[in-house]
Formats: C-alpha cells, sequence, structure tokens
C-alpha cells in the first residue's frame, strides 16, 4: 500500500478537498489525533473510505 499524506489547514469555516485519482483507490480524512491513532495502529475516526 502506497501512502500519501497531504498537510493540512486549521480552518474556522467550511474546508473543502478535491481528489482525482486515476485507479481505485481508498482515501480518507482525519484530524491530527486521529491521524496520530492511525499511525499508531489504533482505532480511529475518518471520514471518506
Amino acid at each position: 500500500m502506497q501512502e500519501l499524506e497531504i498537510p493540512y489547514t486549521y480552518c474556522n469555516g467550511r474546508l473543502t478537498v478535491e481528489v482525482r485519482l486515476q485507479y481505485p483507490s481508498d482515501i480518507f480524512l482525519v484530524d491530527s489525533l486521529n491521524f496520530r491513532k492511525y499511525k499508531a495502529g489504533e482505532n480511529f475516526k475518518f471520514y471518506g473510505g
């Protein structure tokens, strides 16, 4: 599995993310807390899938 980390920004309002892929892929969005949990192999909450 290839992992790509894209820096995020803190936002007071709505944040829109657009991802364009050439092949079927699993994409999910996490905040900093859940990203640390993901990297540690713990259960985490995410958007997408």
